[in-house]
């Protein structure tokens, strides 16, 4: 909905489809450097701070996301 409400539906699948592999790539690599990390300290909490350091950076990007104009017909 977001997709089609700032972007249009003319393209809807394209962008649909981008969000969709990127969300899938960054997952992966996400997942090889929480094991990355375990292995060379032993333990995950480098991993869950820097999680948490890019979920808020996250929250703070979607927050700033702006509502696109809506033009009236009269």
């Amino acid at each position: 909905m977001f997709v089609a409400e700032s972007f249009g539906t003319r393209h809807l699948g394209a962008l649909t489809g981008l969000i969709t592999m990127v969300h899938q790539i960054f997952g992966g690599i996400g997942a090889y450097l929480g094991a990355a990390v375990f292995d060379a300290t032993g333990t995950y909490d480098i991993a869950f701070s820097m999680m948490l350091a890019v979920s808020l950076l996250a929250l703070l990007l979607t927050l700033l996301l702006r509502q696109p104009r809506r033009i009236l017909a009269d």
